[in-house]
C-alpha cells in the first residue's frame, strides 16, 4: 500500500494542498480553494471566519486527493500498458525464435539430405570404379590365363 503525504497552506487570500508520494516525492495532486476577507467591516479591519479556512482546506484536501487518484489510475493504465507492450514484445521474440530455429532444422535436413546424396553418389562412382578395375583385371588375367575363358 503506498503511503501519501499532505501539505497544507493556508494564507489570507487561499489554502493549498499538495498530496506527495511518500517513497519518491512525486506530487500527485495539488489543489487550492480561495476565500475573502469578511465583507462590510470597518476601514481597516480584515477579518477571516475560521470555518471559511476549515471548509477551503477540506475543500482542497478533497480535491488534491481527487488528482492522486486520478493519478495513481493513470500511472496503473500506463504500467498496465507497459506490462502488455513487453509481454507483446516477448510474444513477437518468441515467434521470431520459433522462426529461427525452424529454419535452422530445414536448413540441417537440406544439409543432411545433401550430405546423403554426396555419399551416394559417391559410393556409386566408387561402384562403377571398382566394377571397371574388376573389369580389368578379369581382361588381364583372361590375357595371362586364356583358359579362365
Amino acid at each position: 500500500m503506498r503511503q501519501l503525504l499532505i501539505g497544507i497552506d493556508s494564507g489570507t487570500q487561499s489554502t493549498k494542498a499538495l498530496v506527495v508520494d511518500a517513497r519518491d516525492g512525486k506530487v500527485l495532486g495539488a489543489a487550492s480553494q480561495a476565500y475573502d476577507l469578511i465583507p462590510n467591516l470597518p476601514p481597516g479591519a480584515k477579518e477571516q471566519h475560521p470555518h471559511t479556512w476549515r471548509d477551503a482546506t477540506a475543500a482542497a484536501i478533497r480535491s488534491a486527493l481527487r488528482q492522486a487518484k486520478a493519478a495513481a489510475a493513470a500511472e496503473r493504465r500506463r504500467e498496465e500498458q507497459a506490462r502488455e507492450t513487453a509481454e507483446a514484445a516477448d510474444r513477437k521474440r518468441v515467434a521470431v525464435d520459433v522462426k529461427r530455429k525452424q529454419d535452422e532444422a530445414r536448413k540441417a535436413e537440406e544439409a543432411a539430405a545433401q550430405q546423403a546424396q554426396a555419399e551416394k553418389e559417391k559410393a556409386a562412382r566408387e561402384a562403377k570404379v571398382k566394377a571397371a578395375h574388376e573389369a580389368e583385371l578379369r581382361r588381364a588375367l583372361e590375357d595371362v590365363y586364356p583358359q579362365a575363358r
